[in-house]
């Protein structure tokens, strides 16, 4: 199996696992260290979710791109990806 096969979630599984033993800034429990792993878990996440690199890009733009398309449609999610659902408006 592919990882561009796997679902959402399930990319963002594999990404914290491969991250796991990575990551030595997660062990400090400073109030600023602790922001910082939060910003990195959740660009690592948007990563797994998306199955691209965000390269700098705030994570929400990044996500909207991806998910609703270039021109932003909505509700353009790659089927199988159950963790989102269509927007209706």
């Amino acid at each position: 199996m592919r990882v561009a096969d796997l679902r959402a979630v399930e990319r963002m599984q594999g990404t914290l696992i491969v991250a796991t033993g990575e990551d030595p800034g997660a062990f400090d429990l400073r109030p600023q260290a602790v922001m910082r792993s939060g910003v990195r878990i959740l660009r690592l996440l948007a990563c797994g979710a998306t199955s691209t690199a965000l390269d700098g890009a705030p994570i929400a733009l990044s996500l909207q791109q991806r998910w609703a398309g270039a021109t932003g449609e909505r509700g353009a999610v790659r089927r199988g990806d159950g963790a989102v659902r269509r927007s209706r408006a």
